[in-house]
């Protein structure tokens, strides 16, 4: 067998000398350079900082005999559903536990689950972006975990945000991609036309809020939790950020001033607290509002689980 000499190093500096034959896949490499290292699970970067793809061979990889290389060292990230974990670890991969039904059982996907730069998480559902910028779901349907109807659309996606019962994807040139309970955000079908060089997507429980590049915000989902800024739409204007409660969104200005929206009682109406001559929110409003219950949000969940064997999710709170 061909081999090759590599000269592998820590960010801190500390580095060894491995060797990897042509034949072997890129991920043995990195198992030797870990050992030699005597660190934990991480990735190899080339010369480029190009997270190199454990799966190939060494002699597709383009590495050279002699090149220097990088090994990143990641901790464990976290994500929970209502009632199940996803660790991403250091080497790409991902373990699930908890309930099977909610996320905590991958064994459907976990050949697919390699690479995976980011996770993100419904109330029973998880998403995971891969290295070559495709996804992959699991968990229960209608909250999200099947997105086999957008599957071909999810191409390079750049970031993902959920909502209680759905996913919005950005993808390579600005769109967006949405999947999942259409009462949640899930069906994005009435702005999609508007959903042009997106910037940065946060949702709250139900709705979610786009920045487009230049600095103009759409929003879609359940009207009560944030998706209709239409009463605020004039004020958001050179947005820079946006934050999300369960049932209302933030933005702020590149003036520096706030415009708020969504349920007066979850943060929507900010008039209490802005100037005489800036009051951007939409204003007082009854705190009363017939879909929302005393229960918490994980009793939805269960109440759903043991009256439906359906994968809809039930009728949105917010």
């Amino acid at each position: 067998m061909s081999m090759i000499t590599l000269e592998v190093s820590l960010l801190s500096g500390k580095t060894a000398t491995v060797q990897a034959g042509l034949d072997e896949t890129v991920e043995t490499l990195t198992q030797r350079a870990q050992i030699a290292l005597g660190v934990g699970k991480g990735r190899l970067l080339d010369s480029s900082g190009v997270v190199l793809d454990g799966c190939v061979e060494t002699k597709s990889s383009r590495i050279q005999n002699g090149d220097s290389l990088t090994f990143h060292v990641t901790g464990v990230r976290m994500q929970s559903t209502a009632f199940a974990f996803a660790a991403l670890l250091g080497d790409g991969s991902v373990v699930t536990w908890g309930d099977a039904c909610c996320g905590g059982d991958s064994s459907a996907v976990q050949g697919q689950l390699k690479n995976v730069q980011q996770i993100q998480a419904s109330e029973c559902a998880f998403a995971a972006i891969l290295g070559d910028g495709s996804v992959v779901t699991w968990g229960l349907a209608g909250w999200g975990g099947d997105s086999s109807a957008v599957q071909g659309q999810l191409k390079n996606v750049q970031q993902i945000q959920a909502s209680v019962g759905a996913f919005a994807a950005i993808v390579g040139d600005g769109s967006v991609v949405t999947w999942g309970n259409a009462a949640s955000g899930g069906d994005s079908s009435s702005v999609q036309a508007l959903l042009q060089n997106v910037q940065q997507i946060q949702a709250s429980a139900s709705a979610f809020a786009a920045i487009l590049g230049d600095g103009t915000v759409v929003t879609w989902g359940n009207a009560a939790s944030g998706g209709d800024s239409s009463a605020v739409q004039r004020h958001l204007q050179h947005v820079q950020h946006i934050q999300a409660s369960d049932g209302a969104f933030a933005a702020t200005l590149g003036d520096g001033s706030v415009v708020t929206w969504g349920h007066p009682c979850r943060g929507g109406d900010s008039s209490a607290v802005q100037g005489p001559d800036e009051d951007w929110s939409m204003g007082p409003g009854s705190c009363e509002m017939p879909q929302l219950t005393d229960r918490p949000r994980w009793q939805h969940v269960r109440a759903y689980r043991l009256e439906s064997a359906t994968s809809a999710p039930p009728a949105s709170r917010f």
